[in-house]
C-alpha cells in the first residue's frame, strides 16, 4: 500500500469557505478571491474529504458505486486531489483520525464523469456592510 493511500485530507478552513447547493459545491478562497465549482463526482469527492475519508477509501467507494475499475478511478482521483491541493483548497492531514466510516454511502444517481475543478479568476469580492 502506498503511503498516500491512507492519507486523509482536510479543507483549509479558514480561508476556504464552501456551500453545497443542489449537488454543486461552490468554493471561495477568501485569501485570493478565486471561486470554484464542483459538479457530480467532484462534489462527491468533496463530501468524502469532509467526512475524513482516506484516498484509498475514496477510490474503493467511487469505483464500487460507479462500477468502474480501481485502476481507472485511481489516477483520476489522485489527479483531482493534487489539483485541489495545488489551489490550496485542501491539505494532507499529518495525523490520522480514527473515526468509524463503515456506513459511508454515496447518494448520487449521476453517471460517472471524471472529476473537474472549475476555477473562476474574476475575483469574488465580499462586501461587508456594517449598520
Amino acid at each position: 500500500m502506498d503511503n498516500m493511500d491512507a492519507a486523509q485530507f482536510s479543507i483549509n478552513q479558514p480561508p476556504i469557505t464552501y456551500e453545497n447547493i443542489d449537488g454543486e459545491v461552490i468554493i471561495i478562497n477568501l485569501n485570493n478571491g478565486y471561486y470554484y465549482s464542483l459538479h457530480h463526482v467532484g462534489a462527491v469527492i468533496w463530501s468524502l474529504i469532509e467526512s475524513r475519508t482516506t484516498q484509498l477509501e475514496m477510490i474503493d467507494l467511487i469505483a464500487h458505486h460507479y462500477n468502474r475499475s480501481k485502476q481507472e478511478i485511481s489516477s483520476m482521483i489522485i489527479s483531482f486531489l493534487d489539483e485541489l491541493q495545488a489551489e490550496d483548497l485542501i491539505s494532507v492531514q499529518t495525523h490520522q483520525t480514527l473515526e468509524n466510516k463503515k456506513n459511508i454511502k454515496l447518494n448520487t444517481t449521476d453517471e460517472f464523469t471524471p472529476p473537474q475543478l472549475e476555477k473562476y479568476e474574476d475575483k469574488f469580492r465580499l462586501k461587508v456592510v456594517i449598520d
